[in-house]
């Protein structure tokens, strides 16, 4: 049979996979398609052939055909499955089906190596409670506010200058890698005493307004999604925060965005859509955790990232082109926001070339030091 692929890994379908891998069904094969299986058809498919009257722990076969282009998918499932031509991409996998029960809620994920899927039965995730599993957390995940009228309480920061209630927030994006970038403020007057009424409007956890802590991009296709904020920025539904127990953030944040990490990501779900609920199952490995050479690597990077927000004309540190000398960049253009990672903004070594140099040394030089 054909169907949709979202059976393999949405919670709506949990019920039936939990039955299935447990011993109550099979899979003679597994093929995911993926697009371009049915014209004009924007939903991804899975053909799949299922037994029900089995016994014992099943071995499913299940073949990857989603990276193929339609006119392929035919010679890559026969070279994949019946010819060792796989062209360094392996094809066909033979999973025993109770081991996508080592993962929450059991997903479908047949390419995961087993070592992979196996970090999963750690009694550590990031956050059980957003999840809604059995475990122990080792962080708080939030969801931050929804204004109910985003025209009328958001502007970009450099509209509402000097004036206090308009606080500095992350709305997640595609740019909150390392040190998100944040051009956006808040309306929040008596603590948002305006937006409260409005229909749409849903101002939670504000308890964690303000804190340090680790945002991510809630849609993304690759990794690097986790950033890290200091004190003093809000947060909204799409901006979701995530604030270490006990870890030290800046290993937290290698941590999360190490390949590695990555894959656990994609055990869990294929969709891209990282909401709180699928970052809570994370499980956190703590023989990780203690190298203090990635928290080290990663505040590395977060300084790096700072010197770079620093040139760009949009960011709320933004001091001067960066081919001007650094002595020409004292001052931060925008003013001084109250925030935590103030003070490292304004002694941060800036780049760039020297009063001497023509405009092509100081371009050559900048694009080193970016390299």
């Amino acid at each position: 049979m054909l169907v949709p692929r979202s059976f393999m890994f949405k919670r709506s379908f949990e019920n039936f996979r939990t039955d299935f891998v447990g011993g109550q069904g099979s899979f003679d094969f597994l093929a995911e398609f993926g697009l371009g299986v049915l014209d004009n058809a924007t939903v991804r498919t899975v053909g799949t052939v299922v037994r029900t009257d089995t016994d014992g722990d099943q071995v499913g076969n299940f073949i990857r055909l989603y990276d193929a282009e339609t006119k392929q998918k035919e010679s890559k499932f026969l070279s994949g499955v019946f010819t060792d031509d796989h062209e360094g991409i392996k094809r066909l996998f033979q999973v025993p089906l109770s081991e996508f029960r080592k993962v929450p809620k059991s997903p479908i994920n047949f390419a995961i190596p087993s070592e992979v899927r196996a970090l999963h039965t750690s009694p550590k995730k990031i956050d059980a409670n957003a999840a809604s599993i059995e475990g122990d957390s080792v962080a708080k995940l939030a969801q931050g506010l929804a204004t109910g009228d985003n025209p009328r309480f958001i502007r970009k920061y450099w509209e509402t200058l000097g004036i206090e209630y308009f606080k500095p927030i992350s709305k997640g994006g595609s740019e909150a890698w390392i040190r998100p970038k944040i051009t956006h403020t808040v309306n929040y007057r008596e603590n948002g005493r305006e937006m409260r009424p409005m229909v749409g409007s849903r101002i939670q956890n504000e308890e964690y307004y303000g804190q340090r802590g680790l945002t991510w991009t809630y849609i993304k296709e690759t990794g690097r999604r986790f950033g890290a904020l200091g004190d003093g920025y809000w947060f909204d539904q799409t901006g979701s925060m995530l604030f270490p127990k006990e870890n030290d953030l800046w290993t937290m944040l290698g941590v999360l965005n190490s390949k590695l990490y990555h894959s656990l990501l994609l055990s869990l779900t294929p969709g891209r859509h990282w909401t709180p609920g699928v970052v809570g199952r994370i499980p956190w490995e703590y023989s990780i955790s203690d190298l203090e050479s990635i928290g080290e690597l990663s505040k590395s990077q977060y300084t790096s990232m700072m010197r770079w927000r620093s040139t760009d004309p949009t960011s709320l540190y933004y001091v001067g082109p960066a081919l001007l000398p650094p002595e020409s960049k004292s001052e931060l253009f925008y003013g001084e926001p109250k925030t935590g990672d103030l003070d490292e903004a304004k002694n941060i070594e800036q780049v760039g070339g020297k009063v001497s140099d023509s405009i092509t040394e100081a371009v050559e030089k900048v694009n080193a030091e970016r390299k």
